[in-house]
């Protein structure tokens, strides 16, 4: 009986943090409007990305609490590598959020690819952008199938190439059934360390010109994340990479370190 109840307390809790995680994405997109975009997805947008991706004073808050980001300045060129470091609630995530939409600045502009970010409708913004949040959503499926979501255009091959280099491979060759093996819903059959490879390999998968990456190595040792951030700075090539992280002992694999 006491299994029993231990059991079902995990998956109550486990629903309550998923029920949370729904509340915070409606309410950050409460007034979000897909509106229609005035940027064609054509050679002009390939020419512009060559500006990279420009904050001009910056000024956030969230709904009812004083700014916690004030004219706040960032150029990043096409290709760049940065690491956004700095102390807990200095808005560091806030930034990440900013660019892909979730909320929207009180004050300031940013343009990305030489456009401001709401001339884009947000479907073709959130296309050219690969997030990786703090908390990564692991459903009830295969192993290669949380790999393979969001990315309708790759194979098995990709995937198994994209998890060696994210060092998820060998974890998974050895689970009972490999690629095929069932994980739970949240993924809490897995360490949080290897939910965080998955995460990283599925985000290694995607074409995109810039890659958000929000603590993704929290749960790592020092040797696995400096091989992963290596990895990282050789596939993403002259794409643009912001990596928001409290650790800064692989910053050698960054052009710039930038500090709130």
């Amino acid at each position: 009986m006491l299994q029993f109840l231990g059991g079902a307390l995990a998956d109550i809790t486990s629903l309550l943090v998923e029920a949370q995680r729904v509340f915070d994405f409606l309410e950050s997109n409460e007034n979000e409007v897909d509106t229609t975009s005035s940027i064609s997805n054509g050679k002009d947008l390939d020419l512009a990305y060559e500006e990279g991706i420009n904050i001009e004073r910056l000024t956030f808050a969230y709904k009812d609490r004083e700014p916690i980001l004030h004219n706040f300045n960032l150029q990043i060129k096409n290709g760049e590598k940065v690491m956004l470091v700095g102390e807990s609630g200095c808005g560091k995530s806030t930034i990440l959020k900013v660019l892909m939409r979730f909320y929207d600045q009180s004050e300031g502009t940013i343009r990305i690819c030489g456009h401001n970010i709401e001339e884009y409708s947000l479907k073709q913004l959130r296309s050219m952008i690969t997030y990786v949040p703090q908390e990564n959503y692991l459903f009830e499926g295969t192993v290669m199938e949380n790999i393979l979501f969001g990315n309708p255009y790759v194979d098995e091959t990709m995937a198994k190439n994209a998890a060696k280099m994210a060092y998820a491979h060998d974890f998974i060759s050895e689970m009972p059934d490999g690629y095929d093996t069932i994980l739970s819903s949240g993924g809490r059959n897995l360490s949080g360390g290897q939910r965080q490879r998955i995460a990283i390999a599925r985000a290694f998968m995607k074409n995109s010109p810039i890659l958000l990456m929000d603590e993704p190595s929290s749960a790592l040792d020092v040797e696995s994340e400096n091989k992963i951030n290596l990895a990282m700075k050789k596939l993403m090539g002259n794409r643009i990479v912001i990596m928001v992280t409290h650790r800064t002992s692989s910053f050698h694999e960054f052009d710039r370190v930038f500090e709130l």
